[in-house]
């Protein structure tokens, strides 16, 4: 690993790199967690934190703070690298998730801590940037996380993501368009997808970038996969494309 086990140790509390005997404190975290707001939510990793991890990026790395007084997991954060579009360009990229901390230590320095590790997983391993997603009224964690104490890194407001909220349990006709095809992607318009994604994706900044060896990949359970996608077709050509992704089986919203 990165770290070395006596790394950052202050008084009580150490942080090291989580291994997969910390797998069910680290679910445990997540559930116990929540991030409050307008809409109060957790985000729950079961059965298995790993698994929900591997959906998230190609490579993770999850940092972990013990109370080694009690064994006790009271702090998590991981650093999850992917592969995304800036200013045009397929680039590998982190994103900083599952921050979370027992309520018993917020307000310490653990926070800063906590980044001073990260600073050595990223010294080891450097990427162009990492960028992380905050709920809008979490404003708890904007404050801890933008203040800029000495130890954290500097965050910079790139603007609002909005995620549309659609009613999937209803039976709808599928909308007729003239000249477009609406249908379940086949495994065999894989190359296809793949080609229109990239073009479209490109033009947006952060948007993920998906392959056909990552929509195939059969080792990620719940992973995305071309036939979870419907297709928009004109003229033979695709014109658009929409998922309907269950990760359920390995991630969960409360």
């Amino acid at each position: 690993g990165y770290l070395s086990k006596g790394w950052c140790l202050m008084s009580r509390y150490e942080f090291r790199m989580a291994t997969f005997a910390d797998e069910s404190d680290l679910r445990a975290r997540m559930a116990q967690d929540v991030l409050q707001g307008n809409i109060s939510v957790s985000f729950r990793r079961e059965p298995n934190y790993f698994d929900g991890l591997k959906l998230m990026g190609d490579e993770s790395v999850v940092l972990v703070c013990e109370d080694t007084q009690t064994q006790q997991l009271v702090g998590m954060g991981a650093r999850i690298k992917r592969r995304a579009y800036i200013n045009g360009q397929a680039t590998m990229t982190g994103y900083l998730a599952d921050l979370r901390s027992a309520p018993r230590v917020r307000g310490h320095m653990l926070l800063a801590r906590g980044f001073k590790a990260l600073r050595r997983v990223h010294e080891a391993d450097p990427l162009a940037l990492s960028s992380t997603v905050i709920l809008e009224d979490n404003l708890p964690a904007i404050e801890s996380l933008t203040a800029h104490r000495a130890g954290l890194p500097l965050y910079r407001s790139l603007g609002k993501m909005h995620t549309p909220a659609l009613h999937l349990d209803l039976r709808r006709h599928v909308p007729t368009v003239a000249g477009v095809t609406v249908r379940v992607a086949q495994v065999s318009d894989g190359a296809g997808l793949c080609a229109f994604l990239a073009r479209e994706h490109a033009q947006k900044q952060f948007a993920p970038v998906w392959d056909l060896a990552a929509l195939t990949d059969a080792s990620k359970p719940a992973g995305l996969k071309v036939t979870d996608f419907w297709l928009a077709i004109q003229a033979g050509e695709i014109v658009g494309a929409i998922a309907v992704w269950d990760q359920a089986r390995v991630r969960q919203t409360h």
